[in-house]
């Protein structure tokens, strides 16, 4: 079982106007946007789950799957010239 605040945060308006600066703050250090890629990305695809999850994003949409492989792909080519996209191309927090 895990423990989750997300939903309590979300309802609440001071809690909510409390976390989100602080959640774009690290989302920002974390440098993954700066790569064009979205947090969901990140997540390892060893796991069983995350196979079955990617399996039925690609039956579901195509394109979401096309796109998903698109950033990874620009992000390992950022990565191997150790350069950032144009702050343009960098994924937004609403992405």
């Amino acid at each position: 079982m895990s423990l989750s605040f997300a939903s309590t945060i979300k309802n609440s308006k001071f809690l909510s106007s409390l976390i989100t600066p602080v959640a774009n703050v690290y989302a920002n250090a974390a440098g993954y946007r700066r790569l064009g890629l979205r947090y969901d990305d990140l997540i390892a695809e060893e796991n069983d789950t995350v196979k079955e999850a990617l399996r039925r994003l690609e039956a579901q949409s195509p394109k979401e799957a096309y796109d998903r492989a698109y950033r990874l792909r620009v992000a390992q080519q950022c990565s191997l010239s150790h350069q950032e996209l144009p702050r343009t191309e960098w994924t937004k927090p609403e992405d």
